[in-house]
C-alpha cells in the first residue's frame, strides 16, 4: 500500500505484482496529466501557524529610549504616575507629561523633548 501511494505521488504506475516484497519492481511512466498537482503550503500561510503578537513595543532609537527613561524618572520623582520606568512612551507617560505641562503652565503637547527634560529637572 505504501509503495502504491509513493508510486502514485511520483506519477508512476506500478503493477501490483511488482509491489510484492520478493518481486522485482517494474515501472512504466504515465502521462504527467494524470497526476493531480500537489499544493504545498508554507507554515506562514497556515492560519494556525501564524502567532499573533500579544503586545509589540515600538522600536525606538537608543537616544530617544534614554530620553524617555530620563523623563519618566523625573516625572516619577515629582510624583506623577507614569507606570514603570521602561523607556517607552506609553499612554501613562504621555498623560503624565500633559499633566506636568498643564500644572506648570507650559504649552500642553504631551511630547517628550530635551526642553521638557530640562523643565522637569528644574521643577520641584
Amino acid at each position: 500500500m505504501k509503495k502504491t501511494l509513493i508510486a502514485a505521488l511520483l506519477g508512476l504506475m506500478v503493477s501490483p505484482l511488482a509491489l510484492a516484497d520478493n518481486a522485482p519492481a517494474t515501472q512504466t511512466a504515465t502521462p504527467a496529466t494524470t497526476t493531480a498537482p500537489v499544493v504545498v503550503k508554507k507554515a506562514a500561510d497556515h492560519k494556525a501557524a501564524a502567532k499573533p503578537a500579544a503586545h509589540k513595543k515600538h522600536k525606538v532609537s537608543t537616544e530617544s529610549h534614554k530620553l524617555v527613561s530620563e523623563v519618566q524618572s523625573q516625572l516619577h520623582r515629582l510624583g506623577y504616575k507614569i507606570g514603570k520606568v521602561d523607556g517607552y512612551n506609553g499612554k501613562k507617560t504621555r498623560a503624565a507629561v500633559r499633566k506636568f505641562q498643564k500644572d506648570h503652565h507650559h504649552k500642553v503637547t504631551g511630547k517628550i523633548t530635551h526642553q521638557l527634560l530640562a523643565q522637569l529637572k528644574a521643577a520641584k
